[in-house]
């Protein structure tokens, strides 16, 4: 496998990763959030703020760590 599809399928498994966790994380404020019409544009901004800083947090992992999951020993 080329390092450049390597690179692109570790920085989408760190997309989806770090939405998992940010989806998660979510559920787990949005009850702690006050009702009413601010709900659900403090939901949005968690969510804008967080993915970002997960991602930008774990990218070091992910292009070490991720990306050896695709070069196993059996592999072409």
């Amino acid at each position: 496998m080329s390092l450049t599809i390597a690179r692109l399928l570790g920085w989408a498994l760190l997309m989806v990763f770090t939405g998992l966790a940010t989806a998660w994380l979510r559920a787990v404020v949005d009850p702690m959030l006050p009702a009413g019409e601010w709900h659900g544009l403090l939901s949005a901004l968690f969510v804008v703020t967080v993915w970002p800083s997960l991602t930008w947090s774990l990218r070091s992992f992910a292009s070490h760590h991720l990306i050896e999951l695709f070069q196993l020993p059996w592999g072409p």
